[in-house]
């Protein structure tokens, strides 16, 4: 059986997205499907340089693909019944680490423009965002743009967003145990959605 892939975004170990991508893995172990954890901190995305080299290179391959290690994510992310991306929001958008890696995904656009792709098609990507501001109406709108557009370049629809507001201290989430049960709650959805795809 192949993972559930649950990608924690942030770039400080130990904060309420890395609590987040715990505890939605546990979720979905509890509910029977595997889950594995990444850290995306702990691998190298050199980002898009805008070159425009997968235009025109072989098969549509990016020219960085040899000297970092998002070709290799890439492949963990298709290979996964179902993603979850944990992070939380910078400026009402992305943290710098997973903007580099959305945008390593220009290759995957280019292939599509031109009529073939490897991408697998029909995945999917959920989303759990996590903010330090109690409110805010379009706080988690940009991010969830920016990963709506990223999964179509790969092949995965954006099904599900789960927004953490009020997490304003490293352990502000962990801390708060009625928060946590409904994420591993959320994670228990997704092991069975993984286990429809699968079937």
């Amino acid at each position: 059986m192949t993972p559930v892939l649950v990608l924690a975004c942030s770039p400080r170990p130990g904060g309420n997205s890395d609590a987040l991508a715990d505890c939605f893995a546990e979720g979905v172990r509890s509910g029977g499907q595997p889950a594995e954890v990444l850290r995306l901190r702990d691998f190298r995305v050199r980002p898009c340089t805008g070159c425009g080299r997968c235009a025109t290179s072989p098969g549509r391959q990016c020219m960085l693909a040899a000297g970092d290690d998002a070709e290799a994510l890439f492949s963990r992310m298709l290979a996964a019944p179902l993603v979850c991306i944990a992070a939380p929001v910078y400026f009402y958008g992305p943290p710098a680490g997973l903007k580099a890696f959305i945008d390593r995904a220009q290759r995957f656009w280019r292939a599509d423009g031109a009529g073939g792709t490897a991408r697998q098609e029909g995945g999917a990507l959920w989303a759990g965002l996590v903010a330090g501001r109690p409110r805010g109406e379009k706080l988690f709108l940009g991010t969830e743009l920016s990963l709506k557009y990223w999964g179509l370049a790969l092949g995965l629809k954006l099904a599900e967003c789960h927004h953490c507001l009020n997490c304003d201290g490293p352990d502000a989430l962990r801390q708060d145990r009625a928060r946590c049960e409904v994420i591993r709650a959320w994670g228990r959805r997704a092991a069975a959605a993984a286990a429809r795809r699968a079937e």
